[in-house]
């Protein structure tokens, strides 16, 4: 039986990692930028890198939607979306199918689910999820993601036949549009990255419910952190900045349409 909750997540983004080079940096930053705390869990053997370590959970108004992690797996760095699916094993072997690196074998993280972390065939990183937590997916602390297209555009056929997300509008050229799922909800806004962000790679960023407003490029750089663009355009929200951390991770800080 599907429950409520299960059918609530499938094939939407129900959770992130930010893999960073600097904890208490990052730590600070996303405090003080998106007014998250933190809750520290102690693993015995860490999924990524094994050994004894301490996995952060971020909170807002007691949500979970996010953990942090110094280091990072090679290749990913910055952060990585998760997407639910009905099975892990089956979405990576069809997600290698279609031309997807698998960066990450599927995973079972105890307490938490499996996990599988991918390439899409245009170099952005993304993992996808079977939840076993009760957690919702996460709706105060983020929006919908964005997708930074690089040279090759949205791979949207490749979406279709993993999570049967759709592109709108559906050309083959297109570089700015929406990714919708079942129910026609908005999971991703597509558009092309400001200039000094990054290559020709294609890159998945999480947008952070906040206060897109004139004191936040303050705020970002008193943090060592960048502002990319202070007045980017996006159809969820009434403003919106593409800011990047201390650590080099990209995001965007929006406000809620009212």
């Amino acid at each position: 039986m599907v429950t409520d909750l299960a059918r609530d997540k499938l094939g939407r983004v129900v959770w992130h990692d930010l893999f960073t080079p600097d904890l208490e940096r990052a730590r600070i930053f996303y405090h003080r930028i998106a007014g998250w705390n933190y809750v520290s869990e102690h693993a015995e053997d860490f999924t990524w890198g094994g050994g004894e370590r301490d996995y952060v959970l971020a909170l807002l108004s007691g949500e979970a939607g996010a953990g942090l992690i110094e280091g990072s797996v090679d290749p990913p760095s910055g952060w990585v979306p998760y997407v639910e699916v009905q099975c892990v094993d089956r979405a990576a072997e069809l997600a290698a199918s279609l031309g997807a690196k698998i960066l990450k074998p599927p995973v079972e993280v105890e307490g938490v689910g499996r996990n599988c972390l991918l390439e899409d065939p245009c170099g952005a990183v993304f993992g996808v999820s079977l939840s076993r937590h009760a957690f919702p997916r996460p709706t105060m602390q983020f929006g919908p993601e964005v997708y930074l297209t690089g040279a090759r555009g949205f791979p949207g056929e490749f979406y279709r036949r993993l999570l049967s997300w759709r592109f709108e509008p559906d050309q083959a050229d297109q570089r700015r549009g929406r990714v919708v799922c079942t129910a026609d909800v908005v999971v991703a806004e597509v558009g092309a990255a400001p200039p000094g962000v990054h290559g020709d790679t294609a890159d998945w960023i999480p947008s952070l419910r906040g206060q897109a407003r004139r004191a936040l490029s303050a705020r970002v750089s008193s943090l060592a952190g960048a502002v990319y663009d202070p007045s980017m355009e996006v159809a969820f929200a009434s403003a919106a900045a593409m800011i990047g951390d201390p650590g080099g991770a990209i995001s965007v800080v929006f406000e809620d349409l009212t």
